[in-house]
């Protein structure tokens, strides 16, 4: 948590998701889906998102300054009697109207504390952070922020994806690369209902409601419909982190590097598809049920045996770069 010390106390404010309470990511979630479909700029999510941690309440100050006029009448005549029998009637006028004025109460300045308010709502920077006037999300968890999702009357427990030196994930090959294509589909679509469905389909996936792939992915559940959208949103933002830790990992991003999915591609090049490959490491006796770490890590080694039978029967780097889409620095990082 970060410490923000203000004039007669201290607040605390996240740093991270990860330190949200449930309830509080859902409701982030929620200004976050606002922000997304541009019906809320970042200005006013961190200002909503202040009162709603801090329990703030803007008030007109009616009740504190009839409290305060109150306190001034009641001494008043006492102050008077002390300065006038302490300075006398000649100089009880002027030091009398000092006093007056310094005391009346005032209503407090409305633009202060909204300044006050918006300077202390730039502190919340766990969500996003703005970069050359684009809005980046943060999308790194320590863990699911959902842990279980209730959809209709059951609670479903979600996948785990757990950050640590050595990521932890019960996330098999299989969901994860029916996961990634109908991501890919969802990031590239501009049709609301096409999003929408991608949405639930991901969730049907990440909280299955059976331990048999096939008959989850055939399931319906319509009740998914149903769940928040600032759970929904959560869900996205979580699984983009972890397609993210992959995709920029220093050896897993090889093989995103060589799927050779360019446009300008004539289809000379050597690819690897996402659920071809999981096809072809079964087919070699790998269980496509097993964690995606271990999928990745058995199409690293399959990927350098081919790469190193390649070389060996006396294929050129430069034209074996061409050909897998891979560059030569990454391809010597693989055989050495």
């Amino acid at each position: 948590m970060k410490k923000i010390q203000l004039h007669k106390k201290s607040l605390l404010l996240p740093e991270s998701w990860d330190e949200l309470a449930r309830s509080q990511k859902i409701y982030a979630f929620g200004l976050l889906e606002q922000l997304l479909g541009s019906r809320l700029d970042p200005v006013a999510f961190r200002i909503r998102m202040l009162v709603y941690l801090t329990g703030y309440k803007p008030s007109r100050g009616i009740v504190s300054l009839l409290i305060r006029y109150l306190l001034l009448f009641a001494i008043t005549p006492f102050v008077a009697l002390w300065y006038l029998a302490r300075l006398g009637p000649t100089r009880f006028t002027g030091y009398w109207n000092v006093w007056y004025r310094t005391r009346k109460p005032k209503r407090y300045d409305r633009d202060i504390i909204n300044y006050n308010l918006f300077r202390l709502s730039e502190q919340l920077d766990f969500a996003f952070r703005m970069e050359d006037r684009s809005i980046r999300i943060n999308n790194t968890f320590r863990s699911n922020p959902f842990p279980y999702i209730r959809i209709g009357r059951e609670n479903y427990a979600g996948k785990k994806f757990i950050r640590d030196i050595s990521p932890f994930t019960n996330i098999t090959a299989r969901e994860f690369s029916d996961c990634f294509d109908i991501y890919s589909l969802y990031s590239s679509s501009t049709e609301s209902e096409v999003r929408s469905k991608c949405v639930d389909k991901i969730i049907s996936i990440l909280y299955p409601a059976s331990g048999n792939y096939n008959e989850n992915m055939v399931l319906d559940r319509p009740e998914i419909k149903n769940i928040p959208a600032g759970i929904k949103t959560g869900v996205m933002c979580w699984l983009s982190g972890i397609v993210e830790y992959y995709v920029t990992h220093p050896y897993y991003s090889i093989l995103f590097s060589a799927s050779g999915n360019n446009a300008g591609d004539d289809g000379s090049r050597i690819r690897i598809g996402m659920n071809e490959t999981v096809l072809v490491i079964a087919g070699q006796g790998y269980n496509e049920h097993d964690t995606v770490n271990n999928f990745f890590d058995a199409l690293l080694i399959t990927l350098k045996r081919n790469l190193s039978s390649a070389i060996a029967s006396g294929v050129k780097m430069d034209e074996l770069s061409g050909k897998t889409n891979i560059s030569i620095g990454n391809i010597n990082k693989l055989i050495n």
